[in-house]
């Protein structure tokens, strides 16, 4: 799956959706998505299989059970494994909900 497809999934939990940052913020919950790694296998100077995991952040005011139930309802219909992690960024005053998933 590339990042075009992948962004295009996302865009189906409802949110807006970016990679990387957004240069103005738009009213929360949004997503930003970046590639985080790219551990693709390789072999005899050969790239077999591209791989890529990717880190799929949720912002949010405080935590937000429907946003986090949309978006893993999506990962759940594409069959897309994930794990996640949850944090108040005090500086930001905002909450993040951080999904990192392996694309292949």
């Amino acid at each position: 799956m590339t990042l075009v497809e992948f962004k295009r999934i996302l865009d189906e939990a409802g949110y807006p959706v970016t990679y990387s940052h957004f240069s103005s913020p738009p009213q929360l919950p949004y997503l930003v998505y970046l590639e985080a790694f790219n551990p693709s296998f390789d072999a005899d100077n050969k790239t077999y299989h591209k791989m890529a995991d990717v880190q799929v952040e949720l912002y949010s005011i405080k935590k937000d059970l429907n946003a986090e139930g949309k978006l893993e309802g999506v990962f759940d219909k594409y069959e897309i494994p994930y794990t996640s992690t949850g944090q108040y960024i005090q500086s930001e005053n905002l909450y993040q909900k951080l999904y990192e998933v392996r694309l292949i």
